[in-house]
């Protein structure tokens, strides 16, 4: 579904990024962790092509993402980054009917089929109250959830999430992850997210990809990621690693700095 091979981003003379490669399978959620300044961000703008990935690095369905048309990726491929800006006087709906502008030509308006994967949009992310609202009078999370609906209604085989949990609050943090694990299992959707959290990136993830100073340090399941060797040496601490009570995955707690 998604390959990146070899992937190095330069920028400003400085290299960020340096030889990242991980291949996902359909159906996937993998978060990408890491420090701050590790190139987590960097990584999903080039596999985005919000950046150029450089030619033969980042494959969508075994086709070269340099060389496709930009249409064609946002048929595929949705993105969302941490701000997110629209219009002022733009409602909730008027912004999830974006999403259905990769799938219609210049001249051609919404038709029956548009509405219905708007509202199934609107109803799956529980707007259904603030369809008529302007997007700049909602809240971080309701605006967050009406982003999440764009992208939904544009029914992409892989969205693609920066921080997607920033600013929001723990309730409306495990909300949105909820939802993005009920759509991940529901539509077969290929998730990849950046992640700061550990413990959620544990939890909501099929697979992990674990970043320092630009290049990839691990790749694989919570169980193979979340250890107390590898956590020490990517971000120097200490933890006690014990099991998820619901979800039965590694649940870290952090003891302090390494010393």
């Amino acid at each position: 579904m998604l390959r990146i091979n070899e992937l190095s981003i330069t920028i400003e003379q400085q290299q960020i990024i340096k030889g990242l490669s991980f291949v996902i399978q359909p159906g996937e959620i993998v978060s990408i962790i890491g420090p701050n300044g590790s190139g987590k961000s960097t990584a999903l703008k080039a596999i985005s092509r919000m950046i150029s990935p450089g030619e033969n690095t980042v494959f969508i369905e075994g086709m070269d993402l340099l060389h496709l048309k930009s249409k064609e990726i946002s048929q595929r491929m949705s993105v969302l980054f941490q701000s997110n800006d629209s219009p002022t006087d733009l409602t909730v709906e008027e912004l999830i009917e974006y999403g259905r502008t990769p799938h219609k030509k210049w001249y051609e308006r919404l038709n029956d089929e548009d509405y219905d994967m708007i509202d199934w949009a609107i109803e799956k992310t529980n707007l259904v109250t603030y369809r008529k609202r302007q997007v700049a009078s909602l809240s971080g999370g309701e605006a967050q959830r009406a982003w999440i609906a764009m992208s939904l209604a544009q029914r992409p085989k892989i969205l693609l999430l920066d921080e997607p949990t920033t600013y929001l609050d723990i309730a409306h943090q495990l909300q949105l992850l909820e939802l993005i694990h009920s759509v991940n299992r529901e539509l077969g959707m290929t998730i990849v997210m950046v992640l700061h959290d550990l413990n959620q990136a544990s939890i909501y993830s099929d697979k992990i990809c674990v970043i320092h100073e630009g290049q990839m340090v691990k790749y694989g399941t919570s169980d193979e990621v979340m250890t107390k060797e590898l956590l020490r040496q990517v971000y120097k601490v200490d933890c006690d690693i014990d099991r998820h009570f619901k979800h039965s995955k590694p649940r870290i707690n952090l003891i302090g700095i390494a010393e």
